[in-house]
């Protein structure tokens, strides 16, 4: 390897042992960072122990502050150090390293303080590569570079290598690296093909602009003179071309097999393609990243290594594949099935953990058909045979996942196949009927001109053929005539529903009426109740502002899967932006379109007076509860919190009173006072 920027060297070198500075190499991806590094290693290894990391997409900067500690202390002079030898520290098993919170790094920072104040041993190194990786914000990165320098004792330096630049750390000089010059240009050339003319050298530098990278990859390509022969235009790809047609034969076919795959990991690889093992499989991933082929971008959630095309070699190798639409097929049935096993597994992470295998179905079934709909996707979960009720999860997850407001026309072509597989499945006929026409009836509301009304619900049967417990509420605290009323209460509902008992019966309407009055609320107020939320949400622009913001999400969604294919972002680094932004939109939901345009304040006040007209406070006196502990969290943006309060005592004391001629009231005052903690609301 060919010491090309050999002035660069000599003053990066001059910076940490004259100077005591500490260094950052920075520079475009395909300039040599790591390859400067790489040598300024060697010369600096004759009197320095040097650790060594490259950080990793799952690495974060609480992660990396507790590596850093870790290793120096591995070479503390009380820890039997080993001077004289680079220590290669492993990137982390599993997806995430350490992960402490951000007093750990602080404390950390502080031990690796007091660790190399006073250094006595030989003088150490630490060099992290790629250190743009720890955050996308390029100031957080710079301000973790600036602090760990900070610290370190004068006998321990560090030198990072990363896409970003850095200024302003008075600990820290920067080494910046561009194209060749043409004199670079020349001393790459002849050191690694000795015998070019200068008319060769000046025509390639002019050709690749003395870009290192392509540099590389022509001189790994060529065996004569004539092989540095370039055209005009297309340079770019016809070196990228030429390198990955000088491979072995069984290499370049792996990898044309490969390419239509977003990313890769020896597990998945090694179940889509017949007759390789995952050692193979593994050892052809690794000989490819030493070429700069492939590059490891992350980990899986298995914590296996996972690798990407690299972009400049990936649009020429899918154009190469045979048939990408049987590699796109495997490989959407592969991620299908790593979807089951994960809602097999029972995972307290489902969502999570299935994201990346979400996004790998999308991109695949795009693949196979050009787009990719939801119409396609249920012909390929045909094909696959998975039914009811396995199929479920599967079409839910995936569908919210990945078709946006297209997730409904999923559901309805669903619709019948889950509900026929419910009627054959289900013990009790007359439930699963209520079942499926309840789905129905919420599908419907998507639908403006043909939406289906509560009371065209209606099930073939009697309330008779219902499979009731004989004791539904032996698990909460009631009296038996409590339960019996509640008992029959349930009864009533269920009656709405039954064409043999209809809820328009002079009996059941008496019934009905006879329930309201016990618990102190009227027919009259709960319309009153309703009307006044339709009201409210109907004067909000609830559905405008919620309704933008979820698009944004998808729409970016969508933006990010684009780029991930052609890119190094994989789908776990995606799935871990897509969850950021999923929060991000959820809070912007919540501010814009609940709190700061006052819906919440309106429906908490206009809906709790129409609640207050009922007999019993008990439901207005619980609807201000709910409110409270809402406001209780965002009192500074709540001009309603004072008059709830008021509220709150105003029907606290009703209450009180109401039950007074209750024996044994199911809804306590005092206890609602006592959730509610009033006396410390007044005080905040």
């Amino acid at each position: 390897m060919v010491e090309v920027r050999s002035e660069k060297l000599q003053r990066a070198e001059s910076k940490i042992r004259e100077d005591g500075k500490d260094l950052h190499i920075s520079g475009e991806p395909g300039m040599g960072k790591s390859e400067f590094l790489c040598h300024l290693q060697r010369r600096l290894e004759p009197e320095y122990t040097i650790v060594e990391k490259v950080v990793r997409r799952q690495h974060n900067i609480n992660s990396i502050a507790r590596d850093i500690l870790h290793s120096v202390r591995r070479e503390a002079p009380e820890r039997d150090s080993k001077p004289n030898q680079v220590t290669n520290i492993s990137a982390g098993i599993g997806p995430v390293s350490g992960g402490g919170t951000v007093d750990d790094r602080v404390r950390d920072i502080h031990k690796l303080e007091d660790l190399t104040t006073d250094w006595s041993g030989t003088p150490l190194i630490v060099c992290l590569d790629d250190i743009h990786k720890i955050a996308d914000d390029e100031q957080t990165v710079c301000d973790f570079i600036g602090e760990a320098a900070s610290v370190l004792g004068d006998q321990v330096h560090l030198i990072t290598a990363g896409r970003i630049t850095v200024s302003g750390i008075s600990e820290v000089q920067q080494t910046h690296l561009g194209y060749f010059t043409v004199n670079q240009t020349r001393r790459f050339l002849q050191g690694e093909s000795k015998s070019l003319s200068e008319e060769t050298v000046r025509s390639v530098h002019s050709k690749v602009d003395g870009h290192p990278l392509y540099l590389d990859l022509l001189t790994a390509s060529s065996e004569s003179e004539e092989d540095f022969r370039l055209p005009e235009e297309m340079v770019y790809s016809t070196i990228e071309q030429r390198y990955i047609e000088s491979l072995p034969l069984e290499t370049e076919e792996f990898l044309r097999d490969i390419a239509p795959l977003p990313e890769l990991d020896e597990k998945k690889v090694s179940n889509i393609l017949e007759g390789k093992s995952q050692t193979e499989v593994s050892r052809s991933l690794r000989s490819l990243e030493q070429r700069v082929i492939v590059q490891e971008v992350n980990r899986t959630d298995e914590g296996d290594k996972l690798y990407k095309i690299n972009e400049h070699f990936r649009e020429f190798l899918v154009q190469k594949h045979p048939n990408s639409e049987d590699i796109h097929r495997s490989a959407f049935d592969y991620h299908v099935k790593k979807l089951r096993e994960i809602f097999n597994d029972d995972s307290d992470e489902v969502w999570r953990l299935l994201l990346p295998h979400a996004f790998n179905v999308k991109h695949h079934l795009e693949g196979i058909y050009g787009e990719g709909n939801p119409e396609d996707y249920r012909q390929e979960i045909d094909r696959l045979g998975l039914t009811y009720p396995e199929r479920a999860p599967v079409i839910i997850h995936t569908g919210l996942s990945l078709f946006n407001t297209e997730v409904i026309s999923l559901f309805r072509a669903e619709q019948e196949r889950f509900s026929d597989w419910l009627l054959e499945e289900a013990e009790n006929e007359p439930v699963a009927e209520l079942l499926v026409q309840l789905i129905e009836l919420m599908l419907s509301q998507f639908d403006s001109e043909d939406s289906m009304g509560l009371s065209d619900v209606q099930v073939d049967a009697s309330v008779d053929d219902l499979p009731m417990e004989s004791e539904p509420f032996s698990d909460v605290d009631l009296t038996d005539e409590q339960v019996k009323h509640l008992r029959q209460s349930v009864i009533y509902t269920f009656s709405f529903f039954f064409e043999e008992e209809p809820y328009q019966s002079e009996e059941h309407r008496q019934h009905a009426i006879k329930s309201f009055d016990r618990y102190g609320i009227s027919p009259e107020v709960l319309s009153e109740f309703k009307e006044q939320v339709e009201a409210v949400l109907l004067n909000s622009e609830l559905g405008d502002q919620a309704g933008g913001i979820i698009e944004e999400y998808f729409e970016s969604m969508e933006t990010e899967l684009e780029k991930a294919v052609m890119s190094s972002l994989d789908m776990y680094e995606m799935r871990s932006q897509t969850l950021k932004f999923g929060m991000d939109m959820f809070d912007s939901v919540h501010r814009e379109a609940f709190l700061e345009s006052g819906l919440i304040a309106d429906i908490a006040l206009d809906c709790g007076e129409a609640l207050e007209q009922a007999d019993n406070p008990a439901f207005s006196l619980l609807w201000y509860t709910l409110f409270l502990s809402y406001f209780r969290q965002h009192q500074g943006e709540a001009d309603c919190f004072e008059e709830l309060v008021d509220r709150f005592e105003e029907q606290l004391a009703e209450r009180r009173s109401y039950q007074e001629g209750i024996e044994n009231p199911i809804f306590s005052a005092d206890n609602t006072e006592e959730t509610v903690e009033l006396e410390s609301i007044k005080k905040d």
